[in-house]
């Protein structure tokens, strides 16, 4: 309701700066980890109720922070140190280390050398003389 704007506003900033200021008590990637790593479906498996599906698509913390748009949360130091070894970490860059080290400055040399012809055929000079 717009008469609650602003203490809603309020709430969201003080949650703000409270999930970062959890970030800025961590001493190493380790307890980074731990806390980005969190999934709190797992502390709900040891029940024997099963959880309802809502509840199984709950992703771990930095699903949420990145996914829900929390900006200040994933702009942290901490939070960009660990989603940058995932991302690393997470995929085998053995698998593309042939392509990355030998083709790539192949293919970049054949299209410095074809570039000037591109230009030199393309251009509107060039069309005038390849007409006549």
């Amino acid at each position: 309701s717009p008469e609650h704007a602003a203490q809603y506003k309020y709430i969201e900033n003080r949650c703000d700066d409270f999930t970062t200021s959890l970030l800025d008590l961590c001493k190493d990637s380790d307890e980074t980890k731990m806390l980005l790593e969190y999934n709190p479906t797992k502390e709900g498996e040891a029940n024997e109720e099963k959880p309802n599906k809502e509840e199984t698509n709950v992703e771990k913390n930095w699903h949420m922070a990145l996914y829900d748009e929390h900006k200040r949360f994933v702009a942290h130091p901490f939070y960009q140190d660990f989603h940058l070894d995932k991302m690393i970490n997470g995929s085998n860059w053995n698998n593309y280390h042939f392509f990355w080290r030998y083709l790539t400055p192949i293919y970049a040399f054949i299209l410095f050398l074809c570039f000037p012809l591109l230009v030199f055929f393309t251009s509107p000079e060039n069309q005038t003389n390849l007409q006549l």
